[in-house]
């Protein structure tokens, strides 16, 4: 389950996003809402979120400056900005910081849980490659456990008599 953080200083589209978020399905939680990004970055420090949406322009720092601190920080979280602006520089400086999606105001809905449908498939894809990962892990370690008979080698094919 993905614990969702929403940062946007326009209440009514905060309320709005949140209201999306929790009716798309049981994949997602909106466990905080904050005005402000400075809210969101102690918030963030504190609590880790699973996905941050995130608008770009506000008053203090931006959306961008918060992605920006985020991977400062070493997290890979999913980041999703939402701008009001379809001007280049913003999606540009979006991509660099890796943004997994730059979502242009006013919101379509249909739009917007199809991007929340895509980041619960990723993440069903992710928990299950990490889950071949640890037990092709475990075996490995098995393997290099058992012990070979009398000096033979696996690694050289067998002479034959």
């Amino acid at each position: 389950m993905y614990r969702v953080m929403i940062v946007e200083d326009e209440k009514i589209i905060r309320t709005g996003i949140a209201s999306v978020v929790s009716r798309f399905g049981s994949g997602f939680e909106v466990a905080w809402q904050c005005a402000d990004a400075y809210a969101a970055w102690d918030l963030f420090q504190a609590e880790a979120p699973d996905l941050v949406i995130t608008d770009i322009v506000m008053r203090g720092m931006s959306g961008l400056e918060l992605a920006r601190k985020i991977r400062e920080a070493g997290s890979d979280v999913p980041l999703v900005i939402l701008s009001g602006y379809a001007e280049f520089e913003y999606a540009r400086s979006a991509i660099q910081l890796g943004v997994c999606e730059y979502v242009v105001k006013p919101l379509n809905v249909k739009q917007f849980t199809g991007l929340l449908a895509r980041l619960e498939k990723k993440s069903a894809a992710c928990a299950a490659a990490a889950a071949a990962h640890a037990a092709a892990a475990d075996l490995a370690a098995l393997c290099r456990r058992v012990p070979q008979p009398c000096g033979q080698s696996y690694t050289q094919k067998p002479a034959l008599p």
